[in-house]
């Protein structure tokens, strides 16, 4: 509700405000957020465009949900990772390995003995550590 009282919020979603980081990645600019899809944006205007993730394919066909606001790019190929956790049981973190220019190239599934939240992770020559 429009009002911001307790009882017109308290069953309503929370939304993907986008505001966390920006991310330059191939021809796109991209905002992003610990909760949900990146939005593209116009570079010369900030103008939102909409959701926006993976050139080689819609967001639908990904079947991503969340797309961390931290992504690490690999210095040498300029390849691009992330994670994303999944809302299901047991609950999972999803592990992105894109293109520098937007194509989504290997996808993995790790689960999580409990419930948790990982805000960030680092990534190595040869390990991506959760």
């Amino acid at each position: 509700a429009d009002n911001g009282d307790f009882f017109s919020n308290v069953f309503r979603l929370a939304t993907n405000p986008a505001n966390t980081s920006v991310l330059w990645w191939g021809d796109r600019l991209l905002a992003l957020c610990e909760g949900g899809l990146p939005y593209r944006l116009d570079p010369g205007t900030l103008e939102t465009l909409g959701e926006d993730l993976f050139k080689d394919r819609s967001i639908s066909e990904s079947g991503v949900s969340f797309f961390s606001a931290h992504p690490k790019r690999d210095p040498t190929t300029g390849e691009l990772f992330n994670i994303g956790l999944t809302i299901s049981v047991p609950q999972a973190i999803e592990v992105y390995c894109c293109s520098a220019t937007g194509e989504l190239l290997q996808r993995a599934k790790v689960p999580l003995k409990e419930f948790t939240f990982v805000h960030d992770f680092a990534i190595t020559e040869k390990y991506i550590v959760l």
